[in-house]
């Protein structure tokens, strides 16, 4: 049995202009607007498809910059140095 301590939750990420994350359909609204497109809650995918054309690859990699880029620290690093001793086993632990 393995057993997890729990932690309280981790506050949202936050990009270097210190606003949450765009992920998915928050995403999609910010590279729809950035085409000039009107947002109907389309997905991630179906916005990118119409956008790539009008955008163009540079101008994609300049939005995924500014939601990415120097975002600190990240939430998964930030979780593992905080999880000493957060995981206990008991019993036999076998392998393959």
């Amino acid at each position: 049995m393995i057993v997890f301590r729990s932690r309280p939750p981790l506050p949202p990420l936050r990009n270097r202009q210190g606003l949450p994350v765009k992920l998915g359909t928050a995403l999609a609204k910010v590279i729809a607007e950035e085409a000039g497109f009107p947002y109907g809650n389309e997905s991630l995918s179906t916005v990118l498809s119409a956008a790539r054309p009008v955008l163009g690859d540079a101008k994609l990699l300049r939005i995924y910059e500014r939601e990415y880029r120097d975002i600190e620290p990240a939430g998964d690093l930030r979780a593992l140095s905080q999880s000493r001793g957060s995981v206990y086993t008991r019993g036999t632990l076998t392998t393959g």
